[in-house]
């Protein structure tokens, strides 16, 4: 092949490994990493299956230290792979500090970690994390049925009985004190999870930030990212915090902060994302920046490569709404590539009433004749209505 890109090198180690050849399946990536081509999440579970297979686990400990500061090193599939190489070479201790610090684990990633105790007929550990697999499933699933209070009694009563908490449980902790709007729990949970070094995880560190941004305490939201920041913990501070922090901002009616946030994000070489965009885009809408909002949804996939989304667009319709740029916003509802929502639909409705009454063209009434609008909660009811109402 004259060129061969990551894709076609992956299908070459798997076939190698699939076929037995372990060993020239691990040269083989050696050889890939020389020519310079980068590897995604399923060339390196490949990789490390190989290695895992080969016995290899000095290549599979330079593919752990490759990726240790990338996101990479939180997907869960390229975790597993790491836990299940590690224990089939015999090194427990890497694969117990994998699975430790996995932000969410799935059953294949417990299946791993048994199995890499009963390599070293530890079996006992591997009874205990059995056992344990059962446990933290039940407990994470209650927590997640449950409301906001409950799920902190709960989180509560899970550390009175013991029950070691993982990344998913304080996430749902977290998620409920924003819920509640506790900030004091909230704090009490941060030190919790510096104690118990969750703070390195930045799924929880997102989740904090949240956590504190609904609470009202946007000061406290800012101190964590930048404590990570500083830290140099370069994995916390992810789109996810970026975006997160801009979120925070954007509702709280702080627009030019949020922009200025994206601005700094950029400049930190992290690309924003849909959801960051769809914040920025919130935040125009508030600040009456139209031609501003109006550019970034034309640049989202012009610049950006991102499509945007009915939420996307609704955003923009209710921005040139509340600006009173009617036509503008009839026009982005009868000419999007995607079929306008009940969001898009009211919000240039509530605009013209606002604005002076109802002008919509026939085009645009023919679109609300065959628009699919749902009917399965109150509020989507009641949008239905108002539409209706007021086109006849």
């Amino acid at each position: 092949m004259s060129v061969r890109n990551v894709h076609s090198w992956t299908i070459m180690l798997v076939a190698l490994a699939e076929n037995g050849e372990c060993k020239q399946a691990v040269r083989l990536f050696r050889e890939m990493l020389l020519e310079g081509v980068k590897p995604n999440a399923f060339t390196l579970t490949s990789a490390l299956t190989a290695c895992g297979h080969a016995g290899d686990a000095d290549e599979g400990h330079r593919i752990d230290g490759m990726i240790a500061c990338t996101q990479l090193r939180v997907d869960v599939a390229v975790c597993n792979a790491l836990i299940s190489m590690y224990g089939k070479c015999g090194w427990l201790d890497q694969a117990k500090a994998v699975f430790h610090s996995m932000p969410c684990k799935n059953d294949i990633s417990w299946t791993a970690m048994i199995d890499a105790y009963c390599q070293r007929r530890e079996w006992a550990r591997a009874l205990e994390c059995f056992h344990g697999m059962d446990l933290e499933g039940s407990w994470n699933a209650i927590m997640s049925a449950a409301g906001g209070g409950e799920a902190l009694e709960l989180f509560s009563r899970m550390l009175q009985l013991g029950v070691k908490p993982v990344a998913i449980s304080v996430v749902a902790a977290m998620e409920a004190c924003g819920k509640v709007c506790d900030g004091a729990r909230t704090r009490k949970l941060e030190e919790a999870i510096v104690w118990d070094a969750f703070d390195a995880n930045p799924v929880v560190t997102s989740a904090l930030m949240d956590a504190y941004a609904k609470c009202g305490r946007l000061d406290d939201a800012r101190r964590v990212f930048d404590t990570y920041r500083c830290m140099g913990m370069c994995s916390c501070v992810d789109v996810v915090a970026w975006s997160t922090l801009i979120a925070a901002y954007a509702e709280s009616g702080d627009s030019e902060y949020a922009l200025w946030l994206l601005y700094t994000m950029e400049l930190h070489g992290i690309q924003p994302n849909a959801v960051t965009l769809l914040s920025i885009l919130f935040a125009c809408s508030h600040a009456g920046w139209v031609e501003h909002g109006c550019h970034l949804l034309a640049s989202m996939w012009r610049d950006r490569g991102l499509y945007p989304s009915s939420q996307h667009y609704s955003c923009v319709v209710d921005m040139l709404g509340r600006a009173g740029w009617l036509l503008d916003a009839e026009r982005l509802v009868c000419s999007m590539p995607i079929q306008p929502d009940s969001v898009a639909l009211t919000s240039l409705l509530g605009a013209y009433t606002l604005h002076g009454g109802l002008r919509l063209s026939p085009y645009f009434q023919q679109i609300m004749g065959y628009a699919t609008l749902p009917h399965n909660t109150d509020s989507s009811r009641k949008e239905r209505i108002t539409i209706e109402s007021q086109l006849h």
